[in-house]
Parts: structure tokens; sequence; C-alpha cells
């Protein structure tokens, strides 16, 4: 615990309240879900792009679709490929 953490304890009238273990899976299992999901909805969009490329030219909302779910996919993955090494004790 930082020394600033024990002032503003000291000074507090309730504990400061830590983040526990628990509290940081549980974010995780939140973060991990959302990218199951997410990988759901970039596929159906990708296939849906591909439907109406067969008739024709689709419009552009259609075309663009998959970006959404993918940048989304992007922040999630890079949060769980980093988590491993956030988790780490120095």
């Amino acid at each position: 615990m930082t020394t600033q953490a024990v002032l503003l304890e000291k000074w507090a009238d309730e504990p400061i309240d830590h983040t526990t273990r628990e509290d940081w899976m549980n974010w995780s299992n939140w973060i991990r879900q959302s990218h199951r999901w997410l990988s759901m909805a970039f596929t159906l969009a990708v296939i849906a792009n591909f439907v109406a490329m067969t008739q024709g030219t689709p419009p552009l909302w259609v075309t663009y679709s998959p970006l959404a779910p993918l940048a989304l996919l992007l922040f999630t993955g890079l949060y769980l490929f980093a988590l491993p090494y956030l988790r780490r004790k120095p």
C-alpha cells in the first residue's frame, strides 16, 4: 500500500475500498465473454457481406458493417493478450 493511500485511509471516515482479486476476475471474465460475442457478431457481419455481394453491389453500410465489431475485437483482444503479463507479480 502506498504512503498516500495510508494517509487517505487515516483521514477518511471509512476505509478505502481496495480492489480485490475477485473484482479483477469478474472484470476479466466480462471482457472475455464480450470478446466471444463480438467475434460472433463479426462473423455474422462478414457472412452477410458475402451474401450481399452475390446479389450485386451492396450498400455501403453492409460493406462497412464488420468494421465496428472488428475495432472492438482489437481492444478486447489486446487486453486479453496482455492479461497474463499484467497478472505477474514482480
